[in-house]
């Protein structure tokens, strides 16, 4: 900090003194050349500090005492909450928390679409406590950080986080193929590729094969991808197959399928026939069945 003091005519050198009490017990002192002094402080806290000039003639009294309050620079906050790239429904709102800073007078706190923060950002705000709630929003993958801040600095930006939201339920798959009323000849225990297009908002999808239009019976068959190869273990072949797709995500309420909890959606059921039986058989790629429905 800075400190200054009227100038004194004939003075060879000034005497300053801080000291942490009003009595100015261990004291330190500073003999500057002119009545202009910058002095670091050792610790926060209210300071007290004096001057008096020194003459060839002799010492002068000292000053009237002043006090200072220092505050300490702020430390950069740590991030507690949510988990680094952790998913959350928008609907239920996310939770963003960090450590609270001893020094700190507030905190800034911003979200961006990429981790670099472009300006300007998607949201900035400041507040006085430690953590800060959203609710709602479009879906997408968000990076946040946050700064403490007093009346003497600015820490610099936390270690940046990201989550992804989910805005809405998924879209409906397009099926690519087979395509629909397909006569698909298969050699014996050779698998099936079904293909179909990505959808927003999916994490994952389910394949339903069944022998009739509506699928009222069908095997689900779940992938991670936008295809899977799938074996007609337990299918009766020469036979006419309806398929569909649904994408799935874990943040709404079941519409129009049969797997509870989840929002999914639901192409429309191709056929494909498949002239040729495949031998029952066993491969590396076929896909457990995770749901029957009768």
């Amino acid at each position: 900090a800075a400190f200054n003091w009227s100038d004194v005519a004939y003075a060879q050198r000034y005497r300053v003194e801080f000291a942490d009490n009003p009595a100015f017990t261990g004291a330190t002192a500073v003999e500057p050349m002119n009545n202009l002094l910058f002095y670091a402080f050792s610790s926060p806290g209210a300071w007290h500090w004096r001057v008096r000039v020194e003459t060839a003639c002799g010492t002068g009294a000292w000053s009237t005492v002043r006090s200072v309050d220092v505050s300490e620079e702020p430390s950069v906050p740590v991030a507690l909450a949510p988990v680094d790239a952790s998913a959350h429904c928008a609907s239920n709102g996310v939770f963003i928390d960090w450590q609270d800073v001893p020094a700190a007078d507030g905190y800034e706190l911003e979200f961006a679409p990429t981790p670099d923060f472009p300006s300007p950002p998607i949201f900035r705000a400041s507040m006085s406590n430690s953590d800060y709630g959203i609710s709602g929003g479009n879906g997408g993958t968000f990076f946040w950080r946050t700064r403490s801040l007093n009346a003497c600095s600015t820490s610099a930006w936390s270690t940046a986080r990201s989550f992804f939201l989910y805005g809405a339920a998924p879209d409906v798959p397009r099926l690519v193929s087979p395509a629909d009323q397909q006569l698909s000849f298969i050699r014996e225990q050779a698998p099936i590729r079904f293909e179909w297009a990505p959808v927003k908002n999916a994490e994952f999808y389910e394949v339903l094969l069944g022998k009739d239009p509506g699928l009222t019976s069908h095997t689900v068959h779940r992938a991670n991808s936008t295809h899977l190869w799938l074996n007609l273990t337990g299918h009766p072949l020469p036979s006419t197959y309806y398929w569909s797709v649904r994408a799935v995500n874990p943040c709404h309420s079941a519409n129009n399928a049969t797997k509870g909890g989840v929002t999914t959606r639901t192409s429309s059921a191709k056929t494909t026939t498949f002239p040729t039986k495949a031998t029952v058989g066993t491969t590396s790629n076929v896909p457990t069945t995770v749901k029957n429905t009768a």
